[in-house]
């Protein structure tokens, strides 16, 4: 079978459009991969970045609010009130303002951790004890990071905060569950088409080809058929001006 010229062109054929198929998938697979991971770092980013004003803003209304109540003048039952007692009766700490902060913010799809110098936890989103403990165990630094746990893979952003003059870890948290699906479902888009489609492009190269190669067949057949008894037969010459006309008008 694979001395039939059809045949062979066929293969050559669905071989090159099967390379073409497979490099334009992967290409679009890696890209829209890049661009779904850039999107999410993205993301995270601006919501680390809220978190952070939204934390700054409270660090300077609790400063603020320190030194009006230092300036304002005290009577003679305040002064015999010790100035820290005080201060701790007044005041949120620190720690109750991230606490508070984070109680009022929602984010879609992300969790929000902070830890304190000691990797002890301030504050907590919706995350498991696993994952938890492994943000505690990241390097100290501001990157992102991927985690997984038996759930799943997540991304992670972490930020160095230093908040009335403490230092604290801002995590922003995020699945991968979505990224995946999509990806997923991409990959059985390519499964089922490529094939698919390689199925169709073979059946209508053979047939673009069998089409093409008639007239080669048909002067086959007549050039069987002339002999000594009727050398005066001639090929149909049905285009002049192509290879195939060329070496019929030979062959005549």
């Amino acid at each position: 079978m694979l001395n039939s010229i059809r045949t062979r062109l066929t293969l050559w054929y669905l071989g090159v459009l099967a390379v073409v198929i497979l490099v334009f998938s992967f290409a679009v697979y890696t890209l829209l991969a890049r661009r779904l991971l850039q999107t999410t770092d993205e993301s995270l980013t601006e919501i680390s970045q809220t978190i952070e004003n939204d934390f700054r803003t409270e660090d300077a209304d609790l400063a603020l609010e320190r030194k009006l109540s230092a300036e304002q003048p005290r009577d003679e039952d305040d002064d015999e009130k010790n100035p820290t007692q005080e201060s701790q009766e007044e005041f949120q700490t620190i720690e109750q303002a991230i606490t508070e902060e984070l109680g009022d913010l929602r984010f879609r799809d992300s969790a929000v951790v902070v830890l304190d110098q000691n990797g002890n936890k301030i504050a907590s989103g919706d995350l498991n004890a696993t994952l938890e403990k492994s943000l505690i165990g990241l390097p100290v630094q501001s990157s992102f990071t991927d985690v997984s746990d038996e759930t799943g893979q997540f991304r992670v952003y972490q930020k160095s905060l230093e908040l009335d003059g403490k230092p604290f870890r801002l995590f922003v948290v995020r699945s991968y569950r979505e990224q995946t699906e999509f990806l997923y479902g991409l990959q059985r888009i390519f499964l089922v088409t490529t094939p698919l489609a390689l199925l169709l492009a073979g059946l209508a190269g053979y047939l673009l080809a069998r089409r093409k190669l008639a007239p080669l067949v048909s002067m086959s057949d007549q050039a069987t058929l002339i002999d000594s008894s009727n050398l005066k037969e001639r090929l149909v010459v049905r285009n002049e001006k192509d290879e195939l006309g060329k070496m019929a008008k030979v062959f005549n």
